[in-house]
């Protein structure tokens, strides 16, 4: 519809701004990737509100509270939020595995790290 062309073309140009804003790592390529479902800002900001809601949480604790990360993919974001913390606070990081040695789950989840 030619009434939707207008729109479409200010969507397409944010996107690509917005895209063109990401660091992408080394290996990956840029052009497969469809769409941004979130900006670094929103991520940015959502972490900001969720460490602010455990902070608050746990104010009153007597002992650091104990956050534990799931490794690998929860790093950066696990760093992120427990850097906002505004209380006291032990990190510990754990990794599980249902891959075994092979490339497909076993079904069977296996404490790998702790």
């Amino acid at each position: 519809h030619p009434h939707n062309a207008a729109p479409l073309a200010l969507l397409s140009e944010h996107v690509e701004k917005a895209m063109a804003s990401v660091h992408y790592p080394a290996f990956m390529d840029p052009k497969e990737i469809e769409s941004i479902m979130f900006t670094e800002e929103q991520i940015d900001k959502k972490v900001r509100e969720l460490a602010a809601e455990i902070s608050a949480a746990y104010k009153d604790i007597e002992q650091p509270l104990i956050v534990i990360c799931t490794l690998k993919g929860a790093a950066p974001f696990f760093a992120d939020l427990a850097r906002r913390l505004e209380v006291d606070s032990v990190w510990e990081f754990m990794s599980f595995s249902s891959y075994g040695t092979g490339t497909t789950s076993s079904g069977a989840v296996q404490l790998v790290l702790d």
